[in-house]
């Protein structure tokens, strides 16, 4: 079971859970793998509004270090590990912060598109002796976590940052992501927003240079809250 904490008025619309099946290149920062594409990380047909396609793009607001762009894109798809939707991943060294902007554009005409309203999830948010792992995402209008999330989060200049919360002596850590797919894991240490007549938002992932697991690949998504 899920509980929320609204951050804003509801508009009565049915929440859109977007599809990250089709990757259409990555190239966040300009750092790869694709080339000879746009800087960023895009997403082809999301979702459709008004019976048009619309695709996601992720773009770095600033610098951008990754420990291995190759790992940036799509993780986890209903093709390869018979999950629901598709996971994105999305790589940051140890130490390192990047900023950045998530928009949604017409798949054919690529003209800004605003969203009716949407689910967007961070997941892997998991403590490793340190809280080492931090979002930050604004524009908000709900949050939604487990009854049972490992997490925390506080208002910030702008938006909302989220940790986890330490790990109890003895617990076991380690990776969600396995050969399948731990779903109590990964709403454990999940949050998943709600977003309303939005065409972009800033989001931003943080890791601690001492971190024990290393470098982090951030899994993202889109959830049914």
């Amino acid at each position: 079971a899920s509980a929320t904490a609204a951050v804003g008025a509801a508009a009565g619309v049915a929440p859109l859970q977007l599809t990250l099946s089709q990757l259409a290149y990555s190239n966040l920062g300009g750092r790869g793998p694709s080339d000879s594409v746009p800087e960023g990380i895009r997403f082809s047909e999301v979702a459709r509004v008004e019976g048009k396609p619309v695709d996601m793009v992720i773009n770095a607001a600033g610098a951008y270090e990754p420990a291995d762009a190759s790992l940036n894109g799509q993780l986890w798809s209903e093709s390869n590990h018979g999950s629901d939707g598709a996971i994105g991943t999305l790589s940051v060294k140890a130490g390192a912060k990047v900023e950045l902007k998530v928009s949604f554009v017409d798949g054919a005409t690529d003209m800004p598109v605003t969203m009716p309203a949407f689910f967007f999830s961070v997941f892997g948010l998991e403590d490793h002796g340190f809280e080492d792992e931090e979002v930050f995402v604004s524009g908000l209008h709900e949050i939604f976590l487990d009854r049972d999330a490992s997490l925390q989060y506080r208002p910030a200049p702008g938006g909302y940052i989220f940790w986890p919360k330490p790990l109890a002596e003895g617990a076991p850590s380690g990776v969600i992501w396995e050969k399948t797919l731990n779903v109590d894991r990964l709403t454990r240490h999940a949050v998943t927003f709600l977003f309303e007549q939005t065409r972009s938002f800033p989001l931003s992932f943080g890791c601690s240079p001492d971190r024990a697991g290393g470098d982090w690949a951030v899994p993202f998504g889109s959830t049914d809250a």
